[in-house]
Protein backbone atom coordinates (compact mmCIF):
# COMPACT_ATOMS: atom_id res chain seq x y z
CA UNK A 1 0.00 0.00 0.00
CA UNK A 2 1.24 3.40 -0.78
CA UNK A 3 1.14 5.85 2.02
CA UNK A 4 0.01 9.90 1.42
CA UNK A 5 1.80 11.62 -0.98
CA UNK A 6 3.49 8.65 -2.78
CA UNK A 7 5.08 7.51 -0.03
CA UNK A 8 6.02 3.89 -0.53
CA UNK A 9 4.68 3.24 3.03
CA UNK A 10 1.31 2.40 4.90
CA UNK A 11 1.91 5.97 7.32
CA UNK A 12 -2.45 6.03 8.19
CA UNK A 13 -2.45 6.70 11.92
CA UNK A 14 1.28 7.77 11.95
CA UNK A 15 2.14 10.01 14.52
CA UNK A 16 4.44 12.72 13.51
CA UNK A 17 7.28 14.07 15.72
CA UNK A 18 8.86 17.24 14.49
CA UNK A 19 12.27 18.90 15.64
CA UNK A 20 14.60 21.58 14.28
CA UNK A 21 18.35 20.65 14.31
CA UNK A 22 20.98 23.78 15.81
CA UNK A 23 21.45 24.40 11.92
CA UNK A 24 17.78 24.59 11.10
CA UNK A 25 17.44 22.12 9.48
CA UNK A 26 13.69 20.40 10.13
CA UNK A 27 13.13 16.72 10.78
CA UNK A 28 9.80 14.77 10.16
CA UNK A 29 9.61 11.55 12.35
CA UNK A 30 6.45 9.41 11.20
CA UNK A 31 5.73 6.83 13.59
CA UNK A 32 3.54 3.78 13.22
CA UNK A 33 2.09 1.84 16.08
CA UNK A 34 5.77 3.25 17.98
CA UNK A 35 8.01 2.59 15.41
CA UNK A 36 9.76 5.24 12.87
CA UNK A 37 8.62 4.03 9.07
CA UNK A 38 9.64 7.37 7.25
CA UNK A 39 12.07 10.14 8.22
CA UNK A 40 11.08 13.63 6.14
CA UNK A 41 14.50 15.98 6.19
CA UNK A 42 13.27 19.73 5.58
CA UNK A 43 17.41 21.75 4.84
CA UNK A 44 17.66 25.19 5.41
CA UNK A 45 19.41 25.00 1.99
CA UNK A 46 18.41 22.31 -0.75
CA UNK A 47 15.65 19.85 -1.49
CA UNK A 48 13.87 18.06 0.83
CA UNK A 49 14.75 14.59 1.54
CA UNK A 50 13.21 11.14 3.15
CA UNK A 51 14.37 7.72 4.53
CA UNK A 52 11.87 5.02 4.60
CA UNK A 53 11.51 1.44 6.60
CA UNK A 54 9.92 -0.09 3.90
CA UNK A 55 9.77 -3.94 5.76
CA UNK A 56 9.16 -2.55 9.00
CA UNK A 57 12.00 -4.06 10.61
CA UNK A 58 12.64 -1.07 12.35
CA UNK A 59 16.15 0.34 10.39
CA UNK A 60 15.83 2.42 7.45
CA UNK A 61 15.84 0.58 4.03
CA UNK A 62 19.35 -0.13 2.77
CA UNK A 63 20.82 -1.14 -0.32
CA UNK A 64 23.94 -2.95 -1.39
CA UNK A 65 26.66 -1.90 0.95
CA UNK A 66 24.90 -0.71 3.47
CA UNK A 67 23.95 2.66 1.73
CA UNK A 68 20.96 4.19 2.79
CA UNK A 69 18.65 5.55 -0.03
CA UNK A 70 17.57 9.22 -0.18
CA UNK A 71 14.62 9.82 -2.33
CA UNK A 72 13.16 13.34 -2.80
CA UNK A 73 10.00 14.69 -4.62
CA UNK A 74 10.31 15.47 -8.10
CA UNK A 75 6.93 16.93 -8.88
CA UNK A 76 3.71 17.44 -7.49
CA UNK A 77 0.18 19.03 -8.35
Amino acid sequence: MVGPGGAPVDLRNADVTSKTMDNGDRIDEYRVAGQVRMVKITPVRGATYYLYDRDGDGHMDNDKDGVSPVYWKLYSW
